[in-house]
């Protein structure tokens, strides 16, 4: 099986004491879709700071904040939950994230790109959490994108999960794409289901020709069908095309933990 391209983001900062800019208000599903971040500690000259590692897309299965998004996305909290963390940033708020399980991969998606990796399973279950963070703001460059939130966790909407795609059906990818501009930013990919598969491994996989190239940041996001149902989730894009998607069917999303 031809091996296939997965990207990690690095560079995004954060830092405390600034005033909050909300995030735009987000109608469903997008409600159900968020960006999760892999955090670090560090300085920026004298100032502390907190570094995003990796970033990618993730979406709620349940109302208590289970979620699910790609094993690559989370890798680094799987090898060494000490020194990275889990930031979920949702609608204007962000919040502290445990990871409950994640596959394990067949090599480090930290230093595969841009060469690709073999396709398997690559899932992964997270559950928001009150953030437990030494800042309360979230900033780019003096730019102020999300507060941390306070109180008991609200109640998340979530996506239902459809049944398994078939080819020649239409799909969509809503996901946090664009990372170059690290910027908080939904968008939508549409495209048809061109093939199923399965991994080295037996995870049951479906190719999407998009009619636009899906990028990085999409890594987790829910593929979803006509009546906005999540048929499956995005893991990788052809490191020779990206407008070719792969991912793991709706058999392959639950359940996620053994």
């Amino acid at each position: 099986m031809r091996a296939v391209a997965v990207a990690v983001l690095f560079g995004c900062m954060l830092l405390a004491g600034l005033e909050q800019r909300p995030l735009r208000a987000q109608a469903t599903p997008s409600a159900s879709v968020f960006q999760v971040f892999v955090i670090k500690d560090g300085f920026q000259g004298m100032q502390p700071a907190f570094y995003s590692v990796t970033q990618g897309t993730a979406f709620f299965i349940s109302s208590d904040g289970t979620a699910l998004t790609a094993s690559h996305v989370v890798y680094p909290v799987r090898v060494n939950s000490t020194a990275y963390q889990l930031l979920a940033l949702v609608n204007g708020e962000f919040y502290g994230a445990s990871l409950v399980c994640a596959s394990t991969l067949p090599e480090d998606p930290m230093t595969a790109h841009p060469r690709g990796v073999e396709p398997s399973r690559d899932i992964a279950e997270i559950r928001l959490t009150r953030p437990q963070f030494p800042f309360s703001q979230f900033t780019w460059n003096g730019a102020r994108f999300a507060t941390a939130h306070m109180g008991p966790l609200p109640r998340f909407p979530a996506l239902q999960l459809g049944s398994n795609p078939t080819v020649g059906d239409a799909v969509r990818v809503l996901g946090y794409g664009r990372i170059n501009s690290l910027l908080p930013y939904a968008w939508s990919a549409q495209g048809v289901v061109s093939r199923l598969m399965s991994a080295t491994d037996g995870t049951p996989l479906l190719a999407i020709k998009f009619g636009r190239g899906v990028e990085p940041g999409d890594s987790g996001a829910p593929v979803l069908n006509d009546v906005d149902e999540a048929v499956g989730i995005l893991s990788w894009t052809d490191p020779s095309d990206h407008t070719i998607g792969y991912g793991m069917s709706r058999v392959a999303l639950t359940p996620v933990c053994p």
